[in-house]
């Protein structure tokens, strides 16, 4: 394990920038009396949006996994608790490339042990397609999934039941069916748990967290792995100073095969408790860059992602000196400009914020959970966002920041064209599968430039042999977003 001590601090800088924060597009509570919240929310491959967390007020249990989905103004299509007598929370959430859903997190609830990584499958109208518990006799934990490209699904937590330390990153991948391909864990003898797992343009596979290992405190963490499991690079980041600890949090795989990932440093000795990290990994860990943001109090990062305008936004919580009440936080970076805008959001009550997902240029969609409004003491909370200079959003956009149109002809015969527009340039796949799940043919794969593209599907399988009338599903994967059309060939 490779360690990197960076100390630079960078003061917040305002710098005129095409964008200066963000305006808001619309705001939406969901919960009932008691406290609700969101750990994750994805743009789905219908327009609208779908967020996870955690139920005080509906289910059978004490706290139970939430799922809310929506449209695209925000409003409820269905809303669904899930979970047993004990506590049951949600973390993370994908979407398959046949509309179904993937919910992440942990259940007391069921399993084996004290704890288990709990996994459920969705279909559209947000019923159970197949729900699995992972892990051991102690406490294991699931805190991120994400759907690979070639049909796998990952989940990233922590494990106390297996590794070597007081706990280890889990991972595990996992078949379409929810059967275990394989499990891995690394760690030492302190605490290391992942907060994110994440497909590279690579192909392979990156985490983030924190690690208790690495050095004589906490550290951010940040590694990568092969399809097999097989361990590439992994790196601490952060200072060593007992009274300096650094934890990781969530990010995003980048362009050049490397990563950026969001955190916090706490910062006792000088009586800064918090402040906001940013790191950025470079391809195949050839170089890195640990920055912390400097402001006037507390604040934490939750989640960084790259932007369309070769940027980076961070969502986390700031809290306020006045009422020690937490707000929404975001933060701006440029590569070449460093921090640019910090921007906060919220009420009387605390407000935090979880997850950020740019779903096409300019937009966002932000989750977390608020007690300045709704039904409850806390809410879940979903933010709809956008740079200021940003065009109107597409109608026909789908999934994430990919565009997918409709399939023309469709039905078809002899051949159908698709058209798609990738907004950054990175690996993307175009496949087609049948109503099982089993991959057809793949139509396009390999690093794309920006812009339109159009590929021609014949109704041939990889062998060049025809297939078979019926319906078959095009999916199209770019980066962590995903859209899918189906597809109807004629006699």
């Amino acid at each position: 394990m490779k360690e990197i001590l960076l100390t630079a601090a960078l003061a917040a800088m305002m710098v005129g920038v095409a964008s200066a924060e963000l305006d808001t597009v619309w705001v939406r509570t969901y919960g009932g009396a008691a406290s609700d919240g969101f750990r994750d929310a994805i743009m789905t491959s219908d327009g609208g949006f779908l967020a996870v967390g955690y139920t005080y007020s509906f289910g059978a249990g004490d706290v139970d996994v939430f799922a809310v989905k929506t449209d695209a103004a925000g409003d409820t299509l269905w809303m669904r608790a899930f979970g047993g007598s004990a506590p049951d929370c949600a973390h993370g959430v994908c979407e398959t490339g046949g509309g179904d859903y993937l919910v992440a997190g942990y259940t007391m609830s069921y399993g084996r042990g004290k704890e288990d990584v709990y996994l459920l499958r969705l279909d559209a109208a947000g019923d159970t397609v197949w729900t699995r518990t992972y892990g051991g006799t102690e406490l294991d934990e699931g805190r991120s999934v994400c759907l690979t490209s070639d049909g796998y699904i990952l989940v990233a937590g922590k494990s106390h039941s297996f590794g070597a330390g007081q706990s280890d990153i889990y991972l595990l991948k996992i078949d379409a069916a929810g059967d275990t391909v394989w499990t891995r864990v690394f760690g030492g003898p302190g605490a290391d748990w992942a907060e994110d797992v994440f497909e590279m343009y690579d192909g392979t596979y990156g985490l983030s967290g924190t690690s208790g290992t690495v050095a004589t405190t906490a550290q951010a963490y940040a590694l990568n792995v092969d399809q097999s499991g097989t361990l590439a690079w992994d790196y601490g980041f952060g200072s060593t100073n007992l009274y300096r600890e650094n934890f990781g949090t969530r990010g995003a795989a980048m362009a050049d095969s490397g990563m950026v990932a969001a955190g916090w440093r706490t910062d006792q000795d000088n009586l800064d408790p918090c402040q906001t990290t940013f790191l950025r990994v470079y391809s195949g860990a050839a170089s890195m860059s640990y920055r912390r943001y400097v402001y006037p109090f507390v604040e934490y990062g939750n989640m960084a992602i790259p932007t369309s305008d070769d940027g980076f936004l961070i969502c986390g919580a700031a809290k306020d000196t006045a009422n020690q009440h937490n707000d929404l936080f975001l933060i701006k970076r440029v590569q070449g400009l460093g921090w640019v805008w910090d921007q906060t959001i919220g009420g009387p009550g605390s407000d935090w914020g979880c997850s950020v997902m740019e779903t096409e240029p300019g937009y966002y969609i932000i989750s977390g959970y608020t007690e300045s409004s709704g039904n409850g003491s806390f809410d879940g909370w979903l933010l709809r966002m956008r740079d200021e200079e940003a065009s109107a959003p597409t109608a026909s956009r789908t999934g994430g920041v990919v565009l997918l149109d409709a399939p023309k002809p469709n039905p078809f015969r002899p051949a159908t064209a698709l058209r798609f527009t990738v907004p950054q340039a990175g690996a993307v796949e175009v496949a087609v599968f049948d109503v099982a799940g089993r991959r057809i043919a793949v139509l396009a794969e390999g690093f794309m430039q920006p812009g339109e593209h159009t590929v021609t599907w014949y109704g041939r399988d990889e062998n060049g042999a025809d297939v078979s009338p019926g319906v078959y599903l095009v999916r199209l994967v770019a980066g962590s977003s995903v859209a899918s059309k189906k597809l109807v060939r004629l006699k």
